[in-house]
């Protein structure tokens, strides 16, 4: 999941000599992506927010919808994974079948390329969202989290790497993450982006990236 899981990935990479990277997909699922998908009462209302409007990546009916679900699911349940996973994807779903069944049919048909029996996403946290949104999809989904807040420390124990969530916007705010490039659209399965002509933030990414990599070949 980029963006903010981009050095995760080319650490993947490293690690692996490449020899598995036919099996790691660099989706760009992010806010902006969902933005791309109004509500049905939105449309209703002529409301367009994909990558051509002025307004676009200002709709958060989707996002919030998702967080709205994952909150609910946790008041019903906090302690197991697997009742909360079932809560999550029944609500996430009638939202889905309810007001966005266009953001369900393209994600579900992106999940139909990937092969493998488990599918494993990555993103730096906290809550999880998009990694719920596709678990309510798709049952192979499972995911693992950079970090997450205490109230999901039980839930999601064994699928964070360090509960120092307050490190967490540090991690997505990396210039070679949040300002090396940004999500600009989606259009038949591509995820389309657009790099930053800003030649400070071109220095600092590289930076950051030849830091990483320096760390990674070790």
């Amino acid at each position: 999941m980029l963006r903010d899981t981009l050095l995760p990935y080319l650490a993947f990479k490293e690690w692996t000599n490449n020899n598995n990277i036919n099996n790691v997909y660099p989706w760009i699922v992010c806010r902006k992506f969902l933005a791309q998908y109004p509500s049905e009462e939105n449309l209703k209302q002529g409301i367009i927010t994909g990558p051509q409007s002025a307004n676009f990546g200002d709709n958060d009916d989707a996002y919030e919808m998702i967080y709205k679900c994952i909150f609910t699911a946790l008041d019903k349940n906090n302690k197991s994974y697997k009742q909360f996973i079932k809560n999550t994807s029944k609500l996430i779903n009638i939202e889905l079948d309810k007001n966005y069944k266009n953001l369900k049919n393209n994600l579900k048909e992106l999940l139909s390329t990937i092969k493998q029996k488990h599918i494993i996403v990555v993103e730096s946290g906290r809550f999880a969202s998009i990694p719920l949104l596709l678990r309510a999809i798709d049952k192979r989904v499972d995911f693992r989290l950079f970090t997450t807040t205490p109230q999901f420390y039980n839930v999601y124990k064994n699928r964070y790497f360090t509960n120092e969530y307050d490190k967490n916007r540090l991690f997505e705010t990396l210039k070679c993450q949040d300002s090396l490039f940004v999500y600009s659209g989606y259009n038949n399965g591509n995820f389309m982006v657009r790099g930053t002509t800003d030649k400070e933030i071109i220095k600092l990414a590289t930076s950051e990236l030849a830091k990483w990599n320096e760390l990674i070949s070790k």
